[in-house]
């Protein structure tokens, strides 16, 4: 038996058939191609959201003598203040403008704790220092 190929509208003829593939086979691609990004976009957009910002503060902590500790709040970042905390006499200490400093009498082997607030109430630890 053989195929009859005929000039003319082309309906019906083994060269119709074969010319519809090509074109199915490229939109399909296209629609899996948008569809899977638009899912990556969803995925990774998504999960953007899922982490808790950073809160980030700049500070110096130092030791001018065995006894005492210094801290000083030395830039803002995305922070609203700093809240020291940890074994020293600083209880919970609130730093609220650059150039602001504390000293507090310490003991060897107290832990103090610096940490950044922003205007919402998240927190993050700047740093943690141990007494020598």
């Amino acid at each position: 038996m053989t195929d009859e190929i005929h000039a003319g509208a082309g309906y019906g003829t083994l060269e119709a058939s074969r010319a519809l593939s090509p074109i199915v086979g490229a939109v399909t691609l296209l629609a899996i191609t948008v569809i899977l990004a638009s899912v990556l976009a969803v995925l990774v957009g998504g999960f953007t959201g899922l982490v808790d910002p950073q809160v980030d503060a700049g500070v110096t902590v130092d030791q001018p003598s065995s006894t005492t500790v210094s801290v000083t709040y030395t830039a803002v970042g995305t922070s609203d203040h700093v809240v020291i905390r940890g074994d020293c006499a600083f209880g919970t200490t609130h730093l609220h403008a650059v150039g602001e400093s504390t000293t507090q009498s310490c003991s060897p082997g107290d832990e103090v704790l610096v940490v950044a607030v922003h205007d919402d109430g998240t927190e993050s630890l700047v740093t943690s220092y141990t007494v020598a």
